[in-house]
């Protein structure tokens, strides 16, 4: 078959399912914290018991409205994350296993030139995340995490409300 048969059948191809394709449409994120985790996300640590807290900022300068056009609007949203974690000893599949379980603190806090400047938002604890199974493979050159999450809807919500601490919505993760 010569090139510019080849080039014409892509072409075609291309096409068809350029013709054939549904809108986008978007969707809620559901709960993952993008970027959220840092560097080490796909280790787990050693053996043993881990408290902590996690501080997630997370910021907004516009919003863009359903035409495209931009609201000069500015939104911050920080949430200080407390968090227990345990790695036993004990092995799976060749690799150690650990559990956590997390309570997130929302604030968000929003203001824009165009409204009242009183500044509105929402604070309170969010939905909370478990993971009953976090699995960590150490090996020579990179390590290997799998885990599953559940969060709950903790968090405040309702659907006639702009902010909510929480998405008023149960939540699975799996990670890898």
């Amino acid at each position: 078959m010569s090139l510019r048969r080849q080039k014409t059948y892509a072409l075609f191809a291309f096409s068809l399912v350029l013709l054939f394709t549904l809108p986008a449409q978007g969707q809620q994120n559901g709960h993952y914290l993008q970027s959220a985790t840092g560097l080490m996300n796909g280790s787990l640590p050693p053996p043993g018991y881990y408290l902590g807290v996690v501080q997630f900022e997370y910021f907004v300068d516009s919003i863009k409205g359903p035409n495209g056009g931009s609201l000069p609007a500015h939104l911050t949203i920080s949430a200080p994350i407390a968090l227990m974690s345990a790695v036993t000893k004990t092995k799976f599949l060749g690799a150690d296993y650990g559990f956590s379980f997390l309570v997130p603190i929302m604030n968000q806090r929003f203001t824009t030139n165009i409204l009242p400047s009183r500044p509105f938002g929402a604070y309170g604890v969010s939905d909370i995340f478990f993971t009953p199974v976090q699995l960590g493979w150490h090996k020579s050159k990179a390590d290997i995490l799998f885990a599953y999450t559940l969060a709950a809807p903790t968090g405040d919500y309702s659907s006639d409300q702009v902010f909510n601490t929480g998405l008023g919505m149960w939540s699975n993760m799996f990670q890898l």
